[in-house]
């Protein structure tokens, strides 16, 4: 009974403060725009009177002229503040009292004050987040920090969702936006999940941008788990694998023996070392270097170069792969269709973003 007392206070309350402006109408009898015109030309007459700019006759006539206008001007105003209400008056005060009444009777033909109320969580707008599709909850995120793109959480949280999702640039974008507002207190492992996403919007090559985002979480904990692992890539990448192997067995000797990662940190152990056995093979080196003189004497084989590209990172000769990009896109300069194949190649295999 006390919460329907209050809501007809409230109601009562809000009709007063619409009505209001229509109930204490101020009628200005002699403050109208004619008045203050007269007025005003009787106080300019005076000051030149004063000063010796009009004849006192002359003065005298315009003087009962403008009061003459003054006091029609006054009766006017005066009928037209006749008393009781005015049409807009009457419509405003009207307007607000049907307003509630109505409401009080559609409730009372259509509403169920039966029904025992609705749980908070079940309005709670994040509850219903976490039951929509991921898809949605990253969207309905996105749109909160347009609306309000100050939460380093939020913009966090959106991060992590991307990541779920798949949408590593996004989420490059969504980390990097946490890490502005965050600032100085910006840790290690939120620099290792922006270097990360780089890496993954890359195709898995550690870009130079990831690289220095995993080098700040060097800085903040030189034993980082996810910094280490990614900086040794970097290594191979680069075509030292030794070193790659030697960072990876280090981080895997600090790696606790239940930790989910282990095996993941073993794989690439050897994976790096079978892939610089290969490197180190004498025929591999020999075939690798055979295809690039056949297409020095025939450069118009797209795929060759795509396979030198290939075949140099997989080497870890990067800085060849780029010098064969380059020869690639100088030998089909008038030709679009390969030159677009050409830059899909270089997506994949990290060689430009």
């Amino acid at each position: 009974m006390l919460l329907w007392v209050l809501f007809a206070a409230l109601a009562a309350a809000a009709a007063l403060a619409i009505a209001r402006p229509f109930l204490f109408v101020r009628t200005e009898t002699s403050g109208g725009m004619a008045s203050a015109i007269y007025r005003a030309q009787l106080a300019e007459l005076r000051q030149e009177t004063e000063a010796g700019a009009i004849a006192a006759a002359d003065a005298e006539e315009a003087r009962r002229e403008i009061a003459r206008r003054l006091l029609a001007a006054d009766e006017a105003e005066k009928k037209a503040a006749r008393p009781g209400l005015k049409r807009e008056t009457a419509i405003g005060l009207g307007l607000t009292l049907i307003v509630p009444v109505a409401a009080l009777i559609l409730y009372v033909a259509l509403g169920r004050p039966d029904l025992p109320g609705q749980p908070l969580a079940s309005r709670d707008m994040d509850a219903a987040m976490r039951n929509a599709p991921l898809d949605e909850v990253a969207e309905s995120l996105f749109q909160r920090l347009a609306m309000d793109p100050g939460h380093a959480e939020g913009w966090l949280l959106l991060a992590r969702t991307y990541m779920r999702l798949e949408r590593y640039d996004e989420a490059a974008s969504a980390y990097g936006r946490a890490i502005d507002l965050m600032g100085a207190k910006a840790d290690a492992s939120l620099f290792s999940a922006y270097g990360e996403a780089l890496t993954l919007a890359a195709g898995g090559r550690v870009t130079e941008a990831a690289t220095q985002a995993f080098t700040a979480a060097q800085r903040l904990d030189p034993k980082d788990p996810p910094s280490r692992f990614y900086l040794a890539l970097k290594k191979a990448q680069g075509g030292d694998m030794p070193g790659a192997v030697a960072d990876l067995n280090a981080l895997l000797a600090d790696t606790p023996e239940n930790a989910p990662q282990r095996p993941v940190i073993a794989a690439k152990i050897e994976e790096l070392q079978r892939s610089g056995d290969i490197a180190e093979n004498p025929q591999v080196q020999a075939m690798v270097e055979g295809l690039a003189a056949k297409l020095e004497a025939d450069p118009k084989n797209l795929d060759g170069w795509l396979l030198l590209m290939t075949s140099y990172v997989k080497l870890g000769r990067e800085d060849d792969a780029r010098t064969a990009l380059a020869k690639a896109r100088e030998t089909f300069a008038g030709d679009a269709a390969a030159l677009e194949q050409i830059a899909a190649k270089a997506r994949e295999l990290g060689l430009e973003s």
